[in-house]
């Protein structure tokens, strides 16, 4: 019987050049390994040299211990979320509309990524050095912008700092997607991103559709 630990199939040498398609391969298997574990716990080098069919030292050449690659992996995941955000958000001029989407994206990607999502919040996820921004910096900055964009329209109620409010955001939507993720059966009152839509309304004191066209 073959065993669900069988090492894949040898992976074909990469040609001169090629290094970088490689450095990739490996972030992508250790972010699955993560996502399926649940947590980083069992994460090796040799467990994923194991998993693309390369020879361990090979994976050291690109990382030279698990939590570079764990490090890796959070940055990898980031710049994902960052891409599915402002993609959402389109090339409209209503702040308030792009700000409401880029929410809704929020919540897209972490429901449809919730292995990778729960480590980047997770007290397993590695935090880099001490003296550079977190990584996840630059997210939380891109909110704030977008609030404070709003504000400067005219478009926000609220008047605190974009970052205050941002930090208010920021907490509401990932307690939105936990409590989704934990308690499925639950009897949610609505979809949750029109929940989130007006979590992030009244934070920032906006007008959603609704709100400007009632029934």
């Amino acid at each position: 019987m073959a065993s669900a630990l069988q090492a894949a199939p040898a992976r074909r040498r990469n040609r001169r050049g090629e290094g970088d398609r490689l450095r990739e391969e490996i972030i992508t298997a250790a972010g699955q390994m993560i996502g399926e574990a649940g947590d980083d716990s069992a994460l090796t080098l040799r467990g994923v040299a194991r998993r693309i069919g390369i020879a361990a030292p090979s994976i050291y050449r690109h990382f030279t211990d698990v939590d570079e690659l764990k490090m890796a992996v959070v940055k990898r995941t980031f710049t994902e979320f960052a891409r599915a955000r402002d993609a959402a958000s389109g090339d409209g001029d209503d702040p308030a509309a792009r700000l409401l989407a880029r929410c809704r994206a929020y919540i897209r990607f972490a429901l449809a990524n919730p292995g990778p999502y729960r480590y980047l919040f997770s007290q397993h996820a590695p935090t880099g050095d001490p003296a550079l921004p977190p990584p996840g910096l630059p997210v939380f900055q891109a909110l704030a912008e977008s609030i404070s964009r709003c504000q400067q329209a005219g478009l926000a109620g609220a008047g605190d700092d974009p970052h205050w409010l941002a930090a208010q955001v920021w907490a509401a939507l990932h307690g939105l997607v936990l409590l989704r993720l934990n308690a499925p059966g639950f009897p949610w009152p609505g979809p949750l991103e029109h929940m989130a839509d007006q979590a992030v309304a009244r934070l920032v004191g906006i007008e959603t559709p609704a709100d400007k066209h009632p029934a």
